[in-house]
C-alpha cells in the first residue's frame, strides 16, 4: 500500500516536471533566436547584475532568463507541498504553461529579481497564517518590498495590499506595524546612506518621484493587450468559481486566494496607472495569474472547467504563433 501510493507520488511528479520542462521549451524556444540587444536599465539605482557579467546579446541572456523563470516556478512548486495555495501537484503543468505564456519578454531584466522577491514576500505572508506573532515575517516582507523598489520604484505600491492581507488574516497588531516601518526602512535607509557618501543622494529622492509620474513611455503591441485580457477573464472566471464554491471548513485556503486575488487585482490596476510599467509588470501579473488559475481547474473538475481550459490554452498558442510570424 505504502509502495503504491509513492509510486502514484512519485509518477505525478515526475508527470508535473516533464510537463512543465516541455511547456517552458515550446513556448521559449521560438525567442532564443531573437538577438536583440538587451536593454540595460541603469537609471535603476541597483543595476541588473547578471546583464553586467553576461554578453548583451545572442543565446546566453536568453537561456539565463529561461532558467531563472523556470527556478521560479519550481520554488512556487516546493512552497506549495507545505502551505498548499494550488491543491493538486498534478495541476502544475497548467501553471507552467500560464505562467510560460503570460511573460511577453523573456530577456534578462531587473524585473526578474523584483519577481523573485515578491514571490519571497507571498510565501512569507501565506506562512504567516494563524501564528500568534508575526513581527519576523512582517518585517521580512516588507524588506522584500522595499528592495524591490530600489530596482522599480512602482512596487513600492504593494505594501499596501500586504497590510490589508494582514487584516484579512486578524493577526495585524501594532507590533507589526512598527515591523513593517523597520523592513521598510532598512534597505531605503542603506542604500540612502551609500549614495550620499558617493554624493548621489539626490539619484535616491528622483528615483522615487517617478512614481507619481504615470505618463507612460512604451505601448504594448496588440498581441501583449490580447494575451492580457485573456488572462484577466480566466482570472474573473476563477475568481467567481472561488467566491460561489468556497466552504467555511477551509479558512486557510479561502483567506490565502482571497489576498492573491487582492495581489492580481492590484497588478491590473499598475497596468492602468503605469501604463510605461507594463512590461515589468507583466512577470509578476503572469505569475499570480497562473497561481489563481490554477487553483480554479484545481477546485473544478466540471466540464465547463475542461472546455475554459482547453479554450484558454488554444488561445493561448494561437496568439502566440500570430505573435511569432506577423511581427
Amino acid at each position: 500500500m505504502y509502495r503504491s501510493e509513492r509510486a502514484n507520488f512519485v509518477s505525478d511528479k515526475l508527470l508535473a516536471v516533464y510537463s512543465a520542462a516541455a511547456a517552458c521549451i515550446l513556448l521559449f524556444f521560438s525567442f532564443f533566436d531573437n538577438t536583440e540587444p538587451i536593454r540595460a536599465e541603469s537609471e535603476t539605482l541597483l543595476f541588473n547584475l547578471i546583464s553586467s557579467v553576461i554578453p548583451s546579446n545572442g543565446l546566453l541572456p536568453h537561456i539565463a532568463a529561461f532558467i531563472l523563470n523556470l527556478g521560479t516556478a519550481a520554488i512556487i512548486y516546493f512552497a506549495n507541498r507545505k502551505y498548499l495555495f494550488i491543491r493538486k501537484e498534478t495541476l502544475f503543468p497548467v501553471f507552467f504553461v500560464i505562467l510560460c505564456g503570460g511573460m511577453h519578454n523573456y530577456c534578462m531584466n531587473a524585473d526578474i529579481y523584483c519577481q523573485l522577491l515578491v514571490l519571497i514576500a507571498i510565501i512569507l505572508f501565506i506562512d504567516s497564517y494563524d501564528r500568534r506573532t508575526t513581527v519576523w515575517n512582517t518585517c521580512e516582507i516588507m524588506m522584500c518590498i522595499a528592495t524591490a523598489s530600489l530596482i522599480s520604484p512602482s512596487y513600492i505600491w504593494y505594501i499596501f495590499i500586504f497590510y490589508i492581507g494582514f487584516i484579512i488574516y486578524n493577526n495585524f497588531s501594532w507590533r507589526d506595524f512598527f515591523a513593517s516601518l523597520f523592513g521598510l526602512a532598512f534597505p531605503l535607509f542603506t542604500a540612502l546612506e551609500l549614495l550620499y557618501i558617493f554624493g548621489k543622494d539626490d539619484d535616491f529622492f528622483s528615483h522615487y518621484a517617478t512614481i507619481f509620474d504615470t505618463a507612460g513611455t512604451w505601448s504594448p503591441g496588440y498581441w501583449e493587450v490580447a494575451i492580457t485580457i485573456l488572462g484577466m477573464l480566466m482570472a474573473l472566471i476563477s475568481f467567481t468559481e472561488f467566491l460561489i464554491h468556497y466552504s467555511s471548513d477551509k479558512t486557510h485556503q479561502r483567506k490565502s486566494m482571497l489576498f492573491l486575488f487582492s495581489f492580481f487585482a492590484m497588478v491590473a490596476g499598475m497596468f492602468y496607472f503605469y501604463p510605461g510599467s507594463i512590461s515589468r509588470q507583466t512577470n509578476t501579473y503572469a505569475m499570480l495569474g497562473a497561481i489563481c488559475i490554477s487553483h480554479f481547474f484545481a477546485t473544478n473538475n466540471t466540464r465547463f472547467a475542461a472546455i475554459c481550459f482547453y479554450a484558454f490554452s488554444l488561445l493561448l498558442i494561437m496568439f502566440r504563433g500570430l505573435e511569432v510570424f506577423l511581427t
